[in-house]
Order: structure tokens, then C-alpha cells, then sequence
């Protein structure tokens, strides 16, 4: 969940950067977590507009503003696991900087961005060879093309569901051209769960209903397993950014144990505590890291 957290300062604190080297520190710690979004600082008040109407005539007033005593200096966008998370987050930054902080959810956004899972998975299907389409992977039973496969077929199903249609017959087939195909599938699966309202309500498909918002996260499952297992099995990278891990890691730690098919997924792998977030989705999905 996205949350902004608004900084205010008086007009006397514009240009002050004694707190720059504490938020330098601040920003990594975000980005680590993956939870850093965006920050910005606004320009000083004395280079700001107010535009008010008066008598039905916008007027434009330059600043600074002597009335006003506290302004909005900056913000920064993160997406933490919930308003406690994200106000512990305020706190440390309010501590640090001794401003006053605001923080407030975002409820303009889609649930969750599978742009990133999205484009881990294209670049993936985009360094199979075609000589590497025959080779075993670890999801058991399936090659290098049965699995693309059923990528082909699922991100189509899932696709069509965020756009709330009706699943058609999948177009399918390692033909030339199947990466260009696959990857523009993989935009318009982006696309359909971009909007807020397709994370509402509830969906099924092969007799089986769930809120979309699990659907959402199951598409986001499929992703990061069978982009990690096509990955593994051609020799390549897999390395998507921590906030996507982590909204994986959190599904699949509550989902999987209780999915009511749970032979999709094979039995659980034991792994350290502190493995990697990574490792700890595909080990609970049944595979070796």
C-alpha cells in the first residue's frame, strides 16, 4: 500500500540542510526495505504562487506569505506493508529532521504494480535461446517451452480478468515471434491490473471464486516462481526489486499453506530463517533454491 508522508517547516527553514546527512541515511535504509518510492523537497516559499478566487476571479498572489506560519516543504511516497508500518516511517523521519510530518494513504493506486514482476518476466523470456526450449526446469515435469507455455496461457487468463472480460480461448505456440507476443502480453497483464477498481470485488475461473485481490497476488505469484524457474533452467539472472519480493514473499507465506489447490505447488523446502526473500517464495512453493 502506497502512503505519502508530507514534511512542513517554517519559512525560515527553506535552504536548511542540516538534516541532509540524516536523510541521505534515511533514503538507503527505504531503499533497502524496498519501500522508497519518491522524494521531493519544494522550492522555497518566496519563490511559490497562491492563486485564490476572489469574487469569482482567480488572483495570483507571489510569495513568501507573512501569514502563513507552517508550509509544506517536501514529501516522500513509500509503500509499506500498512499505516503502522508506514506511520513508524513518519516517526523516524519527524525524529530525525525535527519537522513535523504527515502521513496519509494513497487511494488512487492499484493495489499492487505488477509492472516490475512484468518486466522481470519479459526480460527473462527474452534471453531463452531456442536450443534451451527442450531443457528440464525445476518445476517439476515441465521443460523450458511446456513452462512458457504456461505462462503463455495464464498471463492471457489473468490479463482478461483484470480487465473484467470473459476468459477467451488462449492464443498459444513457440512460433517466430512468441518472445515480441509474450512480452506484449505481459504489458497488457500490467495494464488491466493497473487500475484501482480491478482489485475489487470477487472473480473465478475453472469453478473456483476468490476476492480479486487474490487473484491479483496469484498473478503475481506466477510471475515471480515461473519467472525464477525459467530462469534458473537457461542460465540467467532473476533479480526483481525488494517491494515486489517482499508483496510476493507476504502472499505466499499466509496463501500457499492454505490454497484450496494445493497441488499446484509441491511440498515445502526448508530454509534458513534469514534466506534470502527470494528463496523463501520458492522454497515455500515447493522448489530448491
Amino acid at each position: 500500500m502506497k502512503y505519502l508522508i508530507l514534511v512542513y517547516g517554517t519559512q525560515r527553514d527553506a535552504g536548511d540542510d542540516r538534516a541532509a546527512a540524516f536523510l541521505d541515511e534515511f533514503n538507503r535504509e527505504l531503499r533497502e526495505s524496498g519501500e522508497f518510492g519518491e522524494a521531493q523537497g519544494l522550492a522555497q516559499p518566496a519563490e511559490a504562487r497562491r492563486i485564490e478566487l476572489t469574487q469569482g476571479i482567480p488572483v495570483v498572489t507571489d510569495g513568501p506569505f507573512a501569514e502563513t506560519q507552517e508550509v509544506l516543504a517536501g514529501y516522500w511516497l513509500v509503500d509499506c506493508a500498512g499505516l503502522d508500518r508506514a506511520t513508524e516511517v513518519a516517526a523516524r523521519l519527524g525524529e530525525g529532521t525535527g519537522w513535523p510530518v504527515e502521513v496519509r494513504a494513497v487511494d488512487c493506486v492499484a493495489e499492487l504494480d505488477l509492472a516490475p514482476a512484468c518486466a522481470a518476466m519479459a526480460e527473462v523470456l527474452m534471453g531463452i535461446a531456442d536450443d534451451q526450449l527442450a531443457l528440464p526446469t525445476p518445476c517439476a515435469d515441465y521443460t523450458v517451452a511446456d513452462l512458457i507455455a504456461h505462462v503463455d496461457e495464464v498471463t492471457q487468463g489473468f490479463a482478461a480478468m483484470g480487465r473484467g472480460e470473459e476468459e477467451g480461448e488462449p492464443v498459444t505456440g513457440l512460433e517466430n515471434g512468441w518472445r515480441v507476443r509474450l512480452a506484449r502480453q505481459l504489458a497488457a497483464l500490467r495494464r488491466a491490473w493497473s487500475d484501482p477498481v480491478e482489485w475489487q470485488g470477487v472473480a473465478g475461473t475453472a469453478g473456483l471464486e476468490l476476492p480479486k485481490r487474490t487473484w491479483g497476488r496469484i498473478a503475481l505469484t506466477e510471475l515471480m516462481v515461473h519467472g525464477w524457474d525459467l530462469a534458473k533452467a537457461t542460465g540467467q539472472p532473476f533479480d526483481p526489486p525488494s517491494g515486489t519480493l517482499r508483496a510476493c514473499l507476504d502472499h505466499v507465506a499466509e496463501f500457499v499453506p492454505r490454497a484450496p489447490l494445493p497441488e499446484l505447488w509441491g511440498l515445502p523446502v526448508e530454509v534458513p530463517a534469514d534466506a534470502a526473500p527470494l528463496d523463501r517464495i520458492v522454497a515455500i512453493t515447493g522448489r530448491v533454491p
